[in-house]
This record gives C-alpha cells, sequence and structure tokens, in this order.
C-alpha cells in the first residue's frame, strides 16, 4: 500500500480497478440475460389451466 500513497504504481491500482469494474459490468450482464431467459420460460399456473381446458374441450 506505500506504492499506492506515493504515486507509484498507482497505475496498476487503477487498471485492476477497472478490471475487476469491467468483470462486475459483464457478470451483471449475464445474470440479467438469465433473468430475462428464465422469466420468459416461467409457466403459470393460468397458463397450465388455459392448456388442460383446451385440451379437454378437443378430446371430449
Amino acid at each position: 500500500m506505500a506504492e499506492v500513497a506515493t504515486g507509484e504504481g498507482r497505475g496498476a491500482v487503477d487498471a485492476d480497478h477497472r478490471l475487476d469494474l469491467e468483470r462486475l459490468a459483464l457478470q451483471a450482464a449475464q445474470e440479467k440475460q438469465l433473468l430475462e431467459s428464465t422469466d420468459k420460460a416461467r409457466v403459470t399456473q393460468d397458463d397450465i389451466r388455459k392448456l388442460l381446458i383446451t385440451h379437454r374441450k378437443k378430446f371430449r
């Protein structure tokens, strides 16, 4: 930490911080994409009920 206090190595610290931020941004984007894809794939009880009703009507 002495290097940071004197200003030496400040570029390395900034680069590490920037890399961490880029990694966090990528992780957030991946999590958002996963949430959106699972949200679209989610089937509600209402969807199942509608399918059962149409299935019963077809096979009566």
